[in-house]
């Protein structure tokens, strides 16, 4: 199992174990913990989570026919996975029952966060404005349908993403 090293402040690294102390785990945990998620947002992909983390991973084997291998060839290529990624993916959302994104779901999801976001700002902006004195009438029913709108639909687009992602990667 590999190891990554950084120097850093002994400030730092005191308030980092008090984080880790209050969170009810230790540093490393912690810091795994952290850098599984960075690399799962980044990537999509990630190796080994700390939930059920184990000190030596199990290998699987299985025997597929011809027709089956050049099936999952495709699927490989067009999902641009390994097998290993591929099949980890698969045993894991059966496992946890949690969808497991591809590169392209997550940027989809972080495209609806960054949707909502600006939902939240613009609204944000309308009640400070209306708080300021500086509109005079006060929101129309119009307006509140059009936001209700936006993030149902959003949400609609999210929940298809992930039920489509479920569908998929459960067995």
């Amino acid at each position: 199992m590999g190891m990554l090293r950084s120097r850093c402040s002994d400030e730092l690294v005191a308030s980092f174990a008090a984080l880790a102390k209050h969170r009810g785990q230790t540093p490393s945990a912690l810091l795994r913990s952290m850098a599984e998620e960075l690399v799962l947002k980044e990537t999509g992909v990630i190796d080994s989570p700390s939930i059920g983390f184990e000190a030596k991973a199990k290998t699987v084997s299985t025997r597929i026919t011809q027709g089956e291998a050049e099936r999952l060839g495709k699927i490989l290529a067009a999902e641009q996975k390994t097998a290993s990624v591929l099949l980890l993916a698969l045993i894991r959302a059966r496992l946890n029952k949690a969808p497991h994104f591809s590169k392209d779901e997550l940027a989809a999801l972080r495209e609806a966060t960054r949707q909502l976001q600006a939902v939240g700002r613009n609204l944000n902006q309308v009640v400070k404005a209306i708080h300021a004195g500086l509109v005079r009438d006060p929101l129309d029913g119009t307006f509140i349908d059009a936001l209700r709108e936006s993030v149902k639909s959003v949400g609609s687009h999210v929940d298809r993403l992930i039920a489509r992602n479920l569908k998929r990667d459960l067995l």
